[in-house]
């Protein structure tokens, strides 16, 4: 067409250098960052509805630790579900909860009059400080049942009583260190995989324990 404006390629690419890429850029950045805050709020809330849960099932749990201590059963040291779950330390607390439960205790988050979501400013960045995976000590000992645990792999591990998903989108692992017959045991399940505890397959050897 006669009369129109021409822009010289060139000056296409320095329009697109300076202005429309670092906007789309800022546009996914922003993105980005209310995902991860979207994210930070469900895994707050998960969280708090573990430590809700393990608080009203303590009197049953610390029944059936005993019973199993006391008949050599299936008692859990230390049990972890989430990513980078491996190489915890080897004991907990006397009711099985290890540094990120003591974490949480310590940094509680969902505080309802905070904001209107139920979270504050605070807990959010206190709870994003946690480590990717959820201790579930407690929550394993109160599913054990005359010395045996078993999970199927159609039951979503992040839907059990205790448990949550502490890191959305990424792989997660079950990871359990226990006791049976006073032997150490120590195995670490996949996510969609079944757990049958006890086996002699777990069991350390003398110099690992």
């Amino acid at each position: 067409l006669s009369g129109a404006l021409i822009i010289p390629p060139a000056l296409l690419v320095l329009i697109n250098k300076i202005l429309i890429a670092p906007a789309a850029a800022k546009r996914k950045e922003k993105k980005a960052l209310q995902a991860q805050r979207d994210n930070e709020e469900v895994v707050a809330a998960g969280r708090k509805s573990a430590r809700e849960a393990v608080q009203v099932m303590h009197s049953t749990l610390v029944r059936k630790r005993s019973q199993e201590e006391d008949r050599g059963g299936l008692v859990f040291i230390c049990a972890r579900y989430g990513s980078n779950v491996h190489h915890p330390p080897a004991t907990s607390s006397a009711t099985g909860e290890g540094s990120e439960v003591a974490a949480e205790s310590a940094a509680p988050v969902g505080d309802a009059s905070a904001e209107q979501n139920g979270f504050s400013l605070p807990d959010l960045e206190e709870a994003a400080k946690l480590p990717p995976w959820i201790d579930v000590t407690d929550a394993l000992q109160f599913l054990t049942n005359h010395s045996q645990l078993q999970i199927s792999a159609s039951s979503r591990k992040s839907d059990l009583i205790g448990f949550c998903d502490p890191c959305p989108g990424v792989d997660k692992q079950l990871y359990v260190r226990y006791l049976h017959r006073n032997c150490v045991h120590e195995v670490t399940f996949e996510d969609g995989v079944p757990v049958d505890l006890p086996s002699l397959d777990h069991k350390l050897p003398e110099d690992q324990r």
